[in-house]
């Protein structure tokens, strides 16, 4: 059984401004307001686990029988946010 395993990652984004208010005068509270996209990736190694709802023991002093699995995991992310600046 594995004990040890990776995850390897990769990620990146884009801010946009979609407004910005050139005047520094104190009429206006909104500052700026910006569109951000975002994407990141992770990919992970295989793992073993034991299932625990598997455990078996046959007679009172026999060994412990137990199965094992195993996973790898991609995860592929997207993230959209809109932020303001105020005051």
């Amino acid at each position: 059984m594995s004990r040890n395993s990776y995850v390897l990652g990769v990620g990146g984004g884009i801010k946009l401004v979609l407004w910005d208010n050139l005047e520094s005068g104190e009429g206006s509270w909104l500052k700026n307001s910006t569109i951000d996209i975002r994407t990141d990736y992770q990919h992970s190694g295989e793992n073993e686990y034991i299932v625990k709802q598997k455990l078996e023991r046959p007679g009172l002093t026999g060994p412990v029988l137990y199965s094992r699995t195993s996973s790898k995991a991609s995860l592929l992310v997207f993230r959209f946010g809109v932020s303001m600046q105020v005051f």
